[in-house]
């Protein structure tokens, strides 16, 4: 199996777009050799499938929250904020709305809500913002350093800036992180693709160790 130039060069967008641009070339020439092909994902596969970095920060109960606490079911990690005018909202909607019409409850499937905007967004005000949504977001803060370190544990990134209006913006990563049951990072979902296709990877994603 072989990539066109261009197929390859979205590739490389793809990932620079989240900060790990030097993974790319990894995923192209895995491709190109055939050793990613078993799990069939619509998204953006990872090479060699790495343990997804752990971490722990306080949820929107006010309670410390760890990526471990949910092993043995699949994780949808989101780097967002609650004051993001459209991508956030966008987003995290979809991926509950999409689990309540494949009927998947809360329990077999995490979303995770990390926080970009730790000095607004403490639990308090995630616990408003994702039970406005649906029932299997789980919003997480911490302080600056711990946010730091979890956007670099993932490539991710979180650049503040202002609009021409001199409002506060943040830019971030949108994609999706796909955490399969046994802590393995398998896909970058993207979210802006048709429902069908995101649904099928969240299913994919699901029987992976099932």
């Amino acid at each position: 199996m072989s990539l066109s130039s261009e197929t390859s060069a979205r590739l490389v967008r793809i990932l620079s777009s989240v900060g790990i641009a030097s993974l790319s070339l990894a995923v192209i020439a895995a491709i190109q050799l055939g050793r990613i092909g078993a799990v069939d994902f619509h998204g953006t596969p990872y090479p060699d499938t790495p343990v997804a970095p752990v971490f722990s920060l306080t949820g929107h109960t006010g309670e410390r929250v760890d990526l471990e606490d949910f092993r043995a079911r699949p994780v949808l990690l989101f780097f967002g904020f609650t004051e993001c005018p459209d991508v956030c909202p966008l987003t995290l909607a979809k991926l509950d709305r999409l689990l309540d019409e494949m009927e998947i409850p809360p329990e077999e499937v995490a979303v995770l809500l990390v926080s970009v905007d730790p000095e607004t967004d403490t639990p308090s005000r995630l616990a408003e913002y994702v039970q406005a949504i649906g029932p299997s977001i789980t919003g997480l803060t911490g302080s600056r350093e711990e946010i730091e370190a979890v956007l670099g544990q993932y490539g991710a990134y979180a650049e503040p800036s202002l609009d021409h209006e001199g409002r506060r913006l943040i830019a971030h990563t949108s994609l999706v992180f796909g955490i399969d049951r046994t802590g393995h990072l398998q896909v970058l979902i993207h979210t802006d693709e048709p429902d069908e296709v995101v649904s099928d990877d969240i299913r994919t994603l699901i029987r992976i160790g099932a």
